[in-house]
């Protein structure tokens, strides 16, 4: 089965310009239509578009301005809207804490994926929010052939990356506006 994603609504929210047009590129890349994918810089601009319109899905970065991230995810999931209330929610952070990950976990993120990343990491991350059968099947294969437990939605790995060039300055220019 082949990940498809072209109906998916996406709500793309990081303080960063940059870092929304690479996320947003990523996924247009992955077979999301590009009309589909809502992009932001504020919380109170995410805010102001998940009161209109009912997402797939939301990416947010913590910091942000106005409404930080957890305080979208917990309005979110404060919602009486059933639907609302249970949209996939990923967290993009430079956050490496364990407690930092164990409270998403408790507040309800469905994944979390650490900041800088690459396009395999953000397609993984998505296929376990859309498709998470298909990534138990995979996970379930890769076990029998190389015996290794399978990785928890909010797990990051610890294998060295392979950062692409491309994306290394976007992510400094993101983290100083960030400070």
């Amino acid at each position: 089965m082949i990940a498809d994603y072209s109906n998916k609504t996406v709500l793309i929210v990081d303080n960063s310009p940059v870092i929304t047009r690479l996320i947003k590129n990523n996924m247009v890349e992955m077979g999301f239509g590009e009309d589909k994918l809502t992009m932001v810089n504020a919380g109170n601009q995410a805010s102001m578009f998940l009161d209109l319109q009912q997402y797939d899905l939301v990416t947010t970065s913590i910091h942000l301005k106005a409404l930080d991230g957890i305080d979208i995810l917990k309005a979110l999931r404060a919602s009486s809207d059933e639907k609302t209330k249970n949209t996939p929610f990923i967290i993009i952070s430079a956050e490496r804490k364990e407690y930092f990950i164990e409270d998403l976990e408790r507040l309800g993120s469905t994944h979390y994926l650490q900041k800088p990343f690459t396009k395999e990491l953000l397609q993984q991350a998505l296929c376990t929010v859309f498709y998470p059968d298909l990534v138990q099947a995979s996970t379930t294969v890769e076990k029998t052939e190389e015996e290794s437990p399978p990785s928890a939605p909010l797990a990051t790995s610890s294998a060295p990356l392979n950062i692409d060039i491309k994306i290394i300055n976007p992510f400094i220019e993101s983290t100083v506006e960030a400070l």
